[in-house]
C-alpha cells in the first residue's frame, strides 16, 4: 500500500512538471529574442524548397516574430526569413552566452574588478574597472582574462566579466563556379512576380531568344514570365523557384546558358546594366536608343529595329571617326557618352582637325586611389562590410587596435572620434560622407601625426544641411511588422524611443521614463495635429513612421530633416521604411501620386528625378544624401507647371513668358532658339527641343548679359533675350588677339562674357594638343601665370614655365600648396577662353627643373558625370 501510494505521488509530480513545461512554452509571445541551437538555413519562405537567404551559425542572435507550420519567422541582421523550429532555443529562462569567432572581443564587467599587472592576486594593481564598463578581452588563461581597459593593459579574474563563447568558425566551402571570371552580378536586383521595368523587359527578350518565352516583352513580370523562368531554371539545373536573383541574371547575359533545345547559347540580348559595350548582332532597348540617336545626327537611315546590324555598326564607326574616337564600330561606354548626351558632332559637321601633339617626355599617370569607400553611414551598432572598411582604415592610421570584425562597438566609436577630432571634423563617432571624404583620402592625418604638419584635408563641396538635434539615441527602423501601438499605460523601450524623438522635436519636456502617461498623450496629439494626422494620442504605425522620418514637422513648424551623414542613399530596387518616408514626402510635395508602398520603382525614380530638376540638383533619379536633405527641408521645391507644347507652331511664334527648362519641347523653345541663333550663341536649326546645346547656348547668353547663368529661361532671361539691347556672342569687346611673347597668350582684356563651358574630351583636348602653352587666370585675385601642358589623358598634366610663374600660382592659392581645387579661366594660344579648375600641389613627374616646382599639377576641364565615373 505504501509503495502504491509512493508511485501515485510520483505520477502526480511528473504530471505537474509536464504541465509546468507546457505552461512555460505557452507563455512565449511574439516577438522574442533568442538564439539558434545549431547551424541552420534561413529561407525566403516556410518551405525546404525555398531559396536560402542566409546560413546561420550556432548561437546566432535572432528575433522570432511568428510561426508557420514547422518554421519560425525570424529577423536576422536586418533580413526576414524562416528557420526550422527545432533549431531555435525556446527556453528563454536559460542564460544565453554570446558567441564570437576569436579574440579580441568587447564585453562588459559584471562587477567592479581590479586590473593587475600579472595573473596573480598579489601582483601590482594597475587600475579598477567599474561594474558595467566596456572593455576588450584579449585571451583567457586559467582563471584570468587578459584585458584592455582605456589605456590600461593587464589581467582580471574572468568570473567578474560577461564572457563570450569563442567558436572557431567552420570555413564555408567555395561553391562550384557557374559564371565566367569576367562576370559580375553585383549590379543586378532580384526579379520576381510583380516586378516591372526595363530589367524585366530585357529578361523577357533573353528568354524569348532562348525559346522559353513566347509572350510580349512588356516589362511586367506575370505568370507567363514566371513559367518561362522556371523552365529556364530546370533546363540549366537551377532550383525552379521562378525568382531571378543576381547570379542567375549574370549567368543568363554573360555565361553560356542552355536554350530550350539544350544547346549552349551566347545570348545576344543586352544586359540592362549600365556601362556595357554593344557589338555586332547584339539586341535590346539600348540598341533602339543608339539607332534613334544616330538617325537624328544623320549617320543612320535604317529603322530602329533594336538589332545592332552591320548598318548600325557602320554608322557608329562613322560617328566615332567624325568625333575623334577610335573608329572600331563597337559602341563602348565612351562612344555612348558622347553620342547620347547631346555633345557629338552630326554627320554634316566639319570634324575637328587631328593635330600631332608636340614631342614630349612620356608622363607617369597619377595613380588612382585604391581605397574602397563604404556606401552607407556607419555608427555604433553597425555591422557588416562597411563597418569593417572603417575599422581597417582607422587601424591603418593608428587609431584602432581592435579586431576588424565588422562589428562597430565602443572601441571602434572611440577610435573614430579620435580621428575626427584630430582631422578637424565633428567628433560624433558617426562615419558618413563628410567623414569618408577625409578618412579615405591621402590627406587623412594619422594618430602619430600632428595636424599642423599634415596636408590639409580637402574641403567638402556638398552644401551642409541643418544637423539633427543631438539626442544621442539611435532609433530602430519602424515597419508594420515590428511596430507596437502605444496607448496609455504602455511601458518599455518603444515608449522611451517615442519620448526621445518627441523631445528632439520640442513636443515633450517631461522625463523620459519609458511609461506612456497623460503628458505623452498630449505630446503625441500635438505632433499629430501639426503633421496632419488624426489627433487621438494613440501612437500607431502611421504616427510612428511619420515621427521617426526626416520629414517630421517639429513644434515650430519646421521639417526635422537631418545632416548629410544621417541619410543613406536610396535607389531603384530598394525597399523599406526609408523608401516609405521618401515616397510620402514626394507625395506631400506633389511630385508623386498614389500610396507609398515602400518599393523604389520607376514611378519613384521619375518623381525623384523631377524633384532634382526643380531643385537644381544633379538629375539621376537616385536619392542621395544631398537630394534627401533638400527634399526634407522646409523650403523644398514644388513642381513647376510646364508650358503645353503647341501642336503646329506658326512660322514665327511669339516668344513665351513662361519658364523654360532643359528637356522641354515646345514652340516657345523654338522661338528662344531662333533668337539665340540670331545673336550667335547657338548654331544649327531651331527644332523646339531644349537639349544640351540649347542649354549651353542659353548659359553663354546669360553670362554675356550679366544674368544668373543657370540655363533656365525665366522671365528676366526671356525679357533680355527679346530686347533690342541684348548682347550677342561677339559682345561689345571682341576677343583680343593673343600676345605671343612670352610663350603663352596674355589675359589682358579677357572678360567673363568670353569664357566658354566646354567638354574636355569633345572640344578642349584637341585644342590643348594644338596650343600646349597657355595662361591661367585666377579671376578671384586677378593673378595670372603661364603653363605648359605636357600630358593629356583624363585631364591635363601641367608645369609652371618659370619660377616666377610658380610663385604667382602659389600667391593665388594664399601662399600654400594644396589639393583643394580653385576655379580659373584658361586662355589658349588662339585667344579662346575656357573654364576649368586646378590645384597647386606638386606631385610625381617633373620636366622643368628650374621653376621651383617639384613635380606637376593638374588642370581639370568639364566632363560628363558618366565620363568621370568611367575613369574612377
Amino acid at each position: 500500500m505504501r509503495n502504491g501510494s509512493r508511485r501515485g505521488w510520483l505520477a502526480v509530480l511528473t504530471a505537474l512538471l509536464l504541465l509546468l513545461c507546457v505552461s512555460a512554452q505557452a507563455v512565449l509571445s511574439y516577438p522574442f529574442e533568442t538564439t539558434t541551437t545549431d547551424k541552420v538555413n534561413m529561407r525566403r519562405s516556410a518551405s525546404a524548397a525555398s531559396v536560402v537567404l542566409e546560413r546561420l551559425d550556432k548561437g546566432a542572435a535572432i528575433t522570432v516574430t511568428g510561426a508557420r507550420g514547422s518554421y519560425y519567422k525570424v529577423r536576422y541582421d536586418g533580413r526576414t526569413g524562416y528557420v526550422l523550429k527545432k533549431y531555435v532555443n525556446t527556453d528563454l529562462t536559460a542564460p544565453v552566452q554570446e558567441t564570437v569567432d576569436g579574440y579580441p572581443y568587447e564585453t562588459t564587467a559584471k562587477n567592479a574588478v581590479n586590473i593587475r599587472e600579472a595573473r596573480d592576486r598579489t601582483s601590482k594593481i594597475l587600475g579598477k574597472i567599474p561594474g558595467g564598463a566596456t572593455l576588450t578581452v584579449t585571451g583567457i588563461s586559467g582563471t584570468y582574462a587578459g584585458v584592455v581597459y582605456h589605456d590600461i593593459t593587464g589581467y582580471v579574474k574572468h568570473e567578474y566579466l560577461n564572457l563570450k563563447t569563442v567558436v572557431k568558425p567552420t570555413p564555408t566551402p567555395t561553391p562550384v563556379p557557374t559564371l565566367s571570371p569576367a562576370e559580375d552580378a553585383s549590379g543586378y536586383t532580384v526579379l520576381q512576380r510583380g516586378s516591372e521595368g526595363p530589367e524585366v523587359r530585357a529578361l523577357q527578350q533573353a528568354l524569348t531568344e532562348l525559346g522559353f518565352y513566347s509572350g510580349k516583352a512588356d516589362g511586367d513580370f506575370g505568370g507567363g514570365t514566371e513559367n518561362a523562368v522556371v523552365r529556364f531554371q530546370e533546363k540549366n539545373q537551377y532550383p525552379p523557384t521562378g525568382i531571378v536573383d543576381a547570379n542567375l541574371q549574370a549567368f543568363l547575359y554573360s555565361g553560356k546558358p542552355l536554350n530550350s533545345q539544350g544547346v549552349k547559347t551566347d545570348v545576344k540580348t543586352l544586359s540592362p546594366l549600365p556601362g556595357i559595350s554593344v557589338y555586332l548582332n547584339d539586341r535590346g532597348d539600348l540598341v533602339v536608343t543608339i539607332q534613334e540617336r544616330l538617325a537624328e545626327l544623320g549617320y543612320y537611315t535604317g529603322s530602329a529595329s533594336g538589332v545592332y546590324n552591320k548598318d548600325t555598326q557602320a554608322a557608329v564607326k562613322a560617328f566615332q571617326k567624325k568625333n575623334g574616337l577610335t573608329a572600331n564600330g563597337v559602341c563602348d561606354p565612351a562612344t555612348q557618352d558622347l553620342l547620347l548626351d547631346g555633345g557629338g558632332l552630326p554627320a554634316s559637321a566639319t570634324a575637328v582637325p587631328a593635330t600631332t601633339a608636340p614631342t614630349r617626355v612620356p608622363a607617369t599617370p597619377t595613380p588612382a586611389p585604391t581605397m574602397q569607400i563604404p556606401a552607407t553611414t556607419v555608427r555604433r551598432g553597425s555591422t557588416g562590410e562597411d563597418a569593417r572598411l572603417v575599422q581597417a582604415r582607422l587601424k591603418e592610421l593608428g587609431y584602432y587596435t581592435g579586431k576588424t570584425d565588422g562589428k562597430f562597438g565602443s572601441g571602434s566609436v572611440k577610435a573614430l572620434k579620435a580621428f575626427q577630432k584630430k582631422n578637424g571634423l565633428k567628433a560624433d563617432g558617426v562615419a558618413g560622407e563628410s567623414t569618408y571624404a577625409v578618412l579615405f583620402s591621402a590627406q587623412a592625418v594619422g594618430a602619430a601625426e600632428t595636424a599642423a604638419t599634415a596636408t590639409p584635408a580637402p574641403e567638402t563641396l556638398s552644401p551642409a544641411a541643418t544637423p539633427a538635434p543631438e539626442s544621442g539615441v539611435t532609433y530602430p527602423a519602424i515597419t508594420e511588422e515590428n511596430c507596437v501601438t502605444l496607448r496609455k499605460g504602455a511601458e518599455g523601450e518603444a515608449v522611451y524611443y517615442l519620448q526621445a524623438r518627441l523631445t528632439e522635436l520640442d513636443y515633450y519636456t517631461a522625463a523620459m521614463d519609458s511609461v506612456y502617461k497623460e503628458d505623452d498623450i498630449a505630446a503625441v496629439k500635438a505632433f499629430q495635429k501639426k503633421n496632419g494626422l488624426k489627433a487621438d494620442g494613440v501612437a500607431g504605425y502611421t504616427t510612428q513612421s511619420r515621427l521617426f522620418s526626416p520629414g517630421a514637422v517639429d513644434a515650430a513648424g519646421n521639417i526635422a530633416g537631418g545632416s548629410l551623414d544621417s541619410y543613406t542613399t536610396l535607389r531603384k530596387g530598394m525597399s523599406g521604411t526609408a523608401v516609405v518616408n521618401l515616397q510620402n514626402r514626394l507625395i506631400e510635395l506633389g511630385f508623386l501620386s498614389g500610396k507609398a508602398d515602400g518599393n523604389y520603382g520607376t514611378g519613384t525614380v521619375e518623381a525623384v528625378y523631377n524633384f532634382q530638376r526643380a531643385s537644381g540638383l544633379k538629375r539621376d533619379g537616385v536619392a542621395g544624401p544631398e537630394t534627401q536633405a533638400r527634399l526634407y527641408a522646409a523650403d523644398a521645391a514644388t513642381p513647376t507647371p510646364r508650358p503645353s507644347p503647341t501642336p503646329k507652331p506658326s512660322a514665327t511664334p511669339a516668344p513665351s513668358n513662361g519658364t523654360l527648362h532643359q528637356g522641354d519641347i515646345s514652340s516657345a523653345v523654338k522661338s528662344m532658339q531662333q533668337r539665340l541663333i540670331a545673336l550667335g550663341f547657338l548654331k544649327g536649326k531651331a527644332d523646339g527641343k531644349f537639349g544640351a546645346r540649347t542649354y549651353q547656348a542659353l548659359k553663354a547668353f546669360q553670362r554675356a548679359n550679366g544674368l544668373r547663368a543657370d540655363g533656365v529661361a525665366g522671365a528676366k532671361t526671356l525679357a533680355k533675350l527679346n530686347s533690342a539691347d541684348a548682347i550677342g556672342a561677339d559682345g561689345a569687346t571682341p576677343t583680343p588677339a593673343p600676345t605671343k611673347v612670352p610663350a603663352a597668350p596674355s589675359v589682358s582684356g579677357v572678360r567673363a562674357s568670353q569664357v566658354v563651358y566646354a567638354n574636355w574630351y569633345t572640344t578642349i583636348k584637341a585644342r590643348a594638343r594644338q596650343y600646349p602653352y597657355a595662361t591661367v587666370y585666377d579671376y578671384a585675385t586677378g593673378i595670372s601665370w603661364q603653363i605648359h601642358m605636357f600630358s593629356l589623358g583624363a585631364h591635363a598634366d601641367c608645369e609652371p614655365l618659370t619660377a616666377a610663374d610658380t610663385h604667382k600660382m602659389e600667391r593665388a592659392f594664399g601662399g600654400e600648396n594644396t589639393w583643394n581645387p580653385k576655379a580659373v579661366w584658361v586662355v589658349f594660344g588662339d585667344g579662346t577662353v575656357y573654364m576649368a579648375s586646378l590645384h597647386d600641389f606638386p606631385h610625381d613627374v617633373q620636366h622643368i627643373t628650374d621653376n621651383d616646382f617639384d613635380g606637376h599639377f593638374c588642370i581639370h576641364f568639364p566632363r560628363t558625370a558618366a565620363q568621370v565615373a568611367a575613369i574612377g
